[in-house]
């Protein structure tokens, strides 16, 4: 699941030749299915205009797609894509996963560990389903953002909770033997076996796609889920584990699942409602198909949305304005030509721009200081050093020692460090800004350990939006694949 459900709420719109339309009711009339309303449609531009694709696809399809050939071959592959994600979308059982995924008492732990929402598709179903769309350069980076999270959450978690370090020590990966040096592993995963950071991250897909829109209360019922009842967690295949709970979950998060244990199913508050200002990273490890399924809204749409996101689980303000950052960072990679700038050029041009557009610029006080600090890479102050992300060394080292024995009123742990939302994106920027490829930005991320997994989780959302699915070394996802996945 995790290579191609990122697919699903996207549609191609690359450099001016496709254009979007709505299609539900024209394939309901040629199909005779129910496709959802949010779905996007790709009509060949430049060849056809948006008429003539769909006029294409009447008659056309699904009856002789060799007729596919008429179009130019970006356009042809685009719908070649969107006809194995509607056949895909078609399978989904909204019914059963309404009633499987829901909060309740009388359950037994781990009983949807074996649930996916996928699971009438086949491995060789989903198999095509990623070679058909890695072709088309949005859903390729669609798929590389969501994928990327999964990888870096997988390569960071056996450094997690290991003392954070500015430069690689006895306890690192090794890029170039793909090795381990010095792991910790505290939670026994195998290879490629994921943590809290991605089984949230692919809560949220499920969420997006069943309900076919934001809805925070189902967001909150399916992190629920994951941690009481194995829901998209790592284990669904692994026999050999003791124990399939999940793992990973942090002191934020689990402050805003609790109180839903007493909840009725249709109950659940779109967003927990606390007076603490709670900004750990917990919402920014997660957050990829915020910008792949909203990818298309207005800007300040999209950063709404991710601070609601945010907000299911941390009540802090920082918190979803990072959310609002990052969704911004791997919504505009997503739609970048490949190769047409390097990552470097690619931040600062993005980080400008989110400074402009989200009104940071016009906006100070509590909150607002640290975001302009962050996305300028210019803090003030020695406390925050580590959040001048274009320099060559973050300094943590530094930080940690102007900080002293408590920061914003939490223990300051170099064990942990990274936790706090901005100095986990913070870590993120540094090791993209600094590297040339999607291998080398996730390897410099996870070994800076500390929260070394939401390190290599928010890194990898940017990179893989930003590089692709393509890019990615195979054997991480050769890695996440045997691991007892969702694949």
């Amino acid at each position: 699941m995790l290579l191609w459900v990122s697919c699903i709420s996207v549609a191609a719109d690359e450099a001016g030749i496709c254009r979007m339309v709505r299609f539900n009711k024209l394939l309901s009339a040629v199909m005779s299915i129910r496709f959802p309303g949010w779905a996007n449609m790709t009509g060949c531009g430049k060849k056809c205009g948006t008429r003539g694709a769909l006029v294409f696809l009447i008659h056309y399809f699904p009856d002789d797609k060799r007729e596919l050939r008429r179009l130019p071959r970006a356009c042809a592959r685009r719908l070649d894509a969107v006809f194995h994600l509607v056949d895909a979308l078609a399978k989904l059982d909204r019914s059963l996963d309404a009633e499987l995924v829901r909060i309740q008492q009388d359950f037994a732990e781990e009983d949807l560990n074996g649930y996916t929402i996928l699971q009438a598709l086949s491995p060789e179903n989903k198999k095509a389903l990623v070679e058909k769309c890695a072709p088309v350069a949005l859903l390729n980076q669609a798929m590389g953002a969501l994928c990327g999270m999964a990888v870096g959450d997988a390569l960071g978690h056996p450094f997690e909770y290991i003392t954070v370090t500015d430069t690689p020590g006895t306890s690192y990966f090794d890029l170039a033997t793909l090795e381990f040096h010095g792991e910790f592993n505290k939670f026994g995963c195998k290879r490629g076996q994921w943590t809290d950071d991605a089984s949230m991250g692919l809560c949220m897909a499920d969420s997006f796609i069943m309900r076919q829109a934001f809805d925070g209360s189902d967001l909150r019922r399916r992190f629920w889920c994951w941690w009481f009842r194995g829901y998209n967690n790592a284990f669904r295949k692994d026999l050999e584990r003791e124990s399939r709970k999940s793992i990973g979950l942090g002191g934020n998060t689990q402050k805003s699942l609790e109180p839903l244990v007493d909840c009725s199913d249709a109950g659940v508050p779109p967003e927990y409602e606390s007076a603490s200002e709670d900004a750990g990273n917990g919402s920014l490890m997660r957050l990829a198909a915020v910008p792949i399924f909203f990818h298309t809204l207005p800007l300040e749409e999209l950063y709404s949305l991710a601070r609601k996101s945010s907000l299911t689980t941390h009540p802090g303000f920082v918190a979803a304005e990072a959310c609002a950052f990052l969704a911004h960072l791997v919504r505009q990679a997503m739609r970048l030509p490949p190769g047409s700038v390097t990552a470097k050029e690619f931040l600062d041009s993005a980080s400008e721009e989110f400074y402009a557009t989200s009104g940071l610029a016009t906006q100070s006080g509590p909150g607002f200081d640290e975001m302009q600090w962050l996305v300028s890479s210019k803090p003030t102050r020695d406390t925050e050093r580590c959040w001048n992300w274009k320099n060559a060394t973050l300094d943590i080292a530094g930080t940690l020692a102007a900080r002293g024995w408590s920061y914003n009123g939490y223990p300051v742990s170099a064990d942990y460090f990274g936790s706090y939302s901005l100095d986990g994106l913070a870590g993120a920027l540094w090791a993209m800004y600094h590297t040339r490829s999607f291998d080398e930005a996730l390897s410099r991320a996870v070994n800076l350990n500390g929260d070394a997994d939401s390190f290599g989780s928010i890194t990898g959302q940017i990179a893989g939006a930003f590089y692709g699915y393509s890019a990615i070394n195979r054997q991480f996802v050769e890695w996440l694949c045997r691991s007892g996945s969702s694949m």
